[in-house]
């Protein structure tokens, strides 16, 4: 076994280069030279959000989405659409319904808008007769 903190030979330990005369430049600013660090780093996530679809039929179909996230509002969502059979022309399907639920229950299921009538608010169940208030125009 050797001694490891022995004296090396004069001609084995590196020699200091010279001392630069001209001085370094000003790397910057304190802040600067924090947010080029930080850069190098990844980018941290602030939370996970999950989507999952399923076509149950060719007229009908369910979205979850799940939201998780220590700094926002975490939930749920749901969202379920319905196309009917019935083409009325060549981009259009009848009857479509569409409806969303939050994580606290609250439905919200536009209704069908057409001019002069008055399309149900957020928040409310269309009226199951399909029957829309008349408004002054």
């Amino acid at each position: 076994m050797g001694n490891m903190l022995g004296l090396a030979p004069p001609g084995a330990l590196p020699r200091r280069s010279a001392r630069r005369e001209e001085p370094l430049p000003n790397p910057g600013s304190f802040d600067e030279l924090h947010r080029l660090c930080k850069d190098v780093f990844p980018v941290q996530m602030e939370g996970v959000k999950f989507i999952v679809n399923k076509v149950l039929s060719s007229h009908f179909q369910v979205t979850h989405t799940v939201h998780m996230s220590a700094l926002g509002l975490s939930g749920y969502h749901l969202h379920a659409a319905f196309v009917g059979d019935q083409q009325l022309s060549s981009t259009e399907v009848f009857p479509t319904v569409v409806g969303d639920m939050d994580s606290s229950g609250e439905p919200q299921c536009p209704g069908p808008a057409s001019r002069g009538r008055a399309a149900p608010s957020q928040g409310s169940l269309p009226d199951p007769t399909g029957q829309v208030p008349d408004v002054a125009v």
